[in-house]
């Protein structure tokens, strides 16, 4: 099977492009994402972590504070609160998060190897948008970074109760969050 190795052919993202979208609040159901926490393990084919943020996986990410949210249950009238546990932050920048996603689409198209056409395409688009000093700057996650990205283990959700809602403050220390 021949395989295209463009980074534009992989899964048609740009520079600028996020990960992914964070998820709506649903009725009972923990978002994940924009202003809590992504998750820090997303399960995905080729096992990285802390998708998105600057160097590899979690390894120069901060301890953060845990993070609730309160969210509505499915029975009307009710609330739930959402916990997510062990919170680390991690610097971001565009380039990192289209090399993340990149590389995410490269194995799950199938490349396997480390130094396969379509992963290093995603290399030399990521490193040619902002050259090879910050490329490796960001690598040893060391900056400059546009925003900072939070992740945490699997949100935990209590019970539904009946309580008014409680006003939490804006944002909750999640998601990309500006310089």
């Amino acid at each position: 099977m021949k395989t295209d190795p463009s980074a534009a052919a992989l899964c048609a993202l740009t520079v600028d492009s996020n990960a992914e979208a964070p998820s709506p609040i649903r009725p009972g159901v923990c978002p994940i994402g924009g202003a809590v926490p992504w998750l820090r393990d997303p399960k995905i084919k080729g096992g990285s972590k802390c998708r998105g943020s600057c160097g590899i996986d979690c390894r120069h990410c901060k301890k953060a504070d845990d993070v609730m949210l309160q969210i509505p249950a499915s029975n009307p009238g009710f609330q739930r609160l959402c916990l997510y546990k062990k919170v680390v932050r991690c610097g971001t920048h565009a380039a990192c998060r289209f090399h993340d996603n990149c590389w995410d689409c490269a194995k799950a198209k199938g490349e396997t190897k480390f130094f396969g056409p379509m992963h290093t395409a995603c290399n030399r688009k990521a490193s040619s948008t902002v050259g090879l000093r910050k490329s490796l700057s960001l690598l040893a996650s060391t900056g400059p970074f546009d925003g900072y990205m939070n992740f945490s283990e699997a949100p935990e959700i209590s019970p539904a109760f009946l309580l008014p809602a409680l006003r939490l403050r804006e944002p909750l220390n999640g998601g990309v969050v500006p310089k």
